[in-house]
């Protein structure tokens, strides 16, 4: 159920509740007093509804007035992705990127690219292990001991040059820090 403030005539009445009570204190509601307590009444609505504008503006899938701020907190907008234009885009984007869960496994990668609308698909490789004598076999690749740590991009030669920047841009961001990316567009 959607909050509602309190109207005028009822933070009027509660401030009349509060007066003290004696033969001075007898209250008639056509007099200056319950003017003061109605023009009193006015400004705790306005601010009643300030209050309640403020709990939808601490969620960021509801917030409009405080959209730019929570748009600096997320470190929006984000430079490897198109900056949505309309309020609802950009609330999306925000809870996309609050609500984002981190990964370093293959699925992660494409499933963010996939996200980020890259109309490809690419595939990632990883280079596998180094060679080592005794428990290697003849024909696997004569990969050095840092191959563990090497993954290749690998996405089709249609890619736009934009497309690519904003792939390589994301990568470079989220991949961890001990990895070793190389990028191929291929057919």
């Amino acid at each position: 159920m959607p909050l509602t403030p309190h109207d005028a005539e009822e933070h009027a009445g509660a401030l009349e509740r509060l007066l003290p009570r004696g033969r001075i204190w007898i209250l008639d509601r056509t007099k200056q007093l319950w003017n003061l307590l109605l023009g009193l009444g006015d400004e705790l609505e306005r601010i009643d509804g300030r209050g309640i504008d403020l709990v939808e503006e601490a969620d960021p899938r509801t917030t409009d007035e405080l959209l730019p701020d929570w748009e600096r907190f997320a470190g929006l907008p984000d430079p490897c992705a198109p900056i949505p234009v309309t309020k609802p885009d950009r609330r999306l984007a925000l809870e996309a990127k609050l609500t984002a869960l981190g990964g370093q496994s293959k699925d992660y990668f494409i499933a963010r690219a996939a996200a980020m609308g890259i109309p490809v698909t690419i595939t990632i490789w990883p280079f596998g292990l180094p060679f080592r004598m005794g428990s290697s076999r003849i024909g696997m690749p004569l990969n050095g001991v840092d191959a563990i740590y090497h993954w290749l991009v690998d996405g089709p030669a249609a890619t736009s040059a934009d497309d690519r920047e904003r792939l390589i841009c994301l990568f470079d961001r989220l991949e961890p820090s001990h990895t070793i990316r190389s990028h191929t567009w291929t057919a």
